[in-house]
């Protein structure tokens, strides 16, 4: 056993995990081959998953009796109905199903300017009054 958490300490962080997963990883290996490291998590299906036969109504209802409405007007219609999914489910449903097409995206964020320097860094858009006298008092003195 010393020496397996020896191994795994060196050889854990360099396959990118912790010592004890890798030695979870080896247990697995050694108990049932390659097809014990397969995660059997993702064989199992989600217990909050909707039945198949509800999606195929759902789908089955709007393309007979509801084609073109959009999914906001269809949705009042299946929650009075007695529906109990949400809106975002029933969208989902219908746009995985191609029943309804997907919204546009809004586009890009609008890019930001650099902020403008200090007032006193810039001259003004009418122009400085003291530049224009400096400026004014050099032609004089030129003269």
């Amino acid at each position: 056993m010393a020496r397996r958490a020896l191994e795994a300490r060196g050889s854990g962080p360099a396959v990118g995990v912790c010592e004890r997963t890798f030695r979870r990883s080896i247990d697995r290996y050694e108990g049932g081959g390659r097809p014990g490291l397969i995660d059997k998590r993702l064989e199992r299906v989600s217990h909050r998953q909707a039945p198949v036969d509800e999606v195929m109504a759902l789908v089955d209802r709007y393309r007979t009796r509801h084609q073109g409405w959009n999914v906001k007007h269809f949705h009042d219609w299946y929650k009075k109905d007695g529906g109990t999914r949400s809106y975002t489910w029933g969208k989902k449903r219908l746009q995985e199903a191609g029943a309804v097409e997907k919204a546009p995206g809004r586009g890009k964020p609008r890019q930001r300017r650099e902020r403008a320097g200090n007032q006193k860094d810039r001259p003004s858009s009418l122009g400085s009054v003291e530049t224009w006298m400096t400026s004014l008092a050099r032609s004089m003195s030129e003269c």
